[in-house]
């Protein structure tokens, strides 16, 4: 299995784990077009089809807290951080780093667990922990 195969089969468990299931086929479809490709790793980092039923707030200040947070629920020591400009597995530590440094705002930790942020323009950062217990 090549490294697009990957991408493409973790997106999907993604997708069917945090994407709202009126949006899922809509959202698959978008990801596996190239043309439309972007369409659909934004929804991951705008939050626009996320199903907000999953949110749980985080109070967490540094990244070796909200680690701890992640592993506790279920999360494994590698994350796929969904960017506009790239998607990869990355070692938790850095995952964490990248997510809260950058423009990324979605990482899959495995398990049904992920970590999301939003900021707001002159406003404080809000982030979530998402976990799905109908991981199987």
């Amino acid at each position: 299995m090549d490294e697009k195969e990957i991408d493409l089969k973790i997106e999907k468990e993604i997708v069917d784990l945090f994407i709202i299931s009126n949006r899922k086929e809509r959202t698959l479809w978008e990801l596996e077009s190239p043309r439309k490709r972007s369409d659909g790793l934004s929804r991951f980092f705008f939050g626009t089809y996320l199903n907000q039923n999953l949110f749980k707030a985080l109070d967490v200040q540094g990244n070796a807290e909200l680690q701890k947070v992640i592993q506790q629920s279920g999360g494994t020591s590698k994350g796929y951080v969904i960017t506009p400009d790239q998607c990869g597995f990355f070692s938790i530590k850095e995952a964490i780093e990248i997510a809260r440094g950058n423009d990324c705002r979605f990482v899959y930790f495995g398990n049904g667990v992920a970590y999301y942020h939003e900021e707001w323009e002159g406003g404080k950062a809000g982030e979530y922990l998402l976990v799905n217990k109908n991981y199987k």
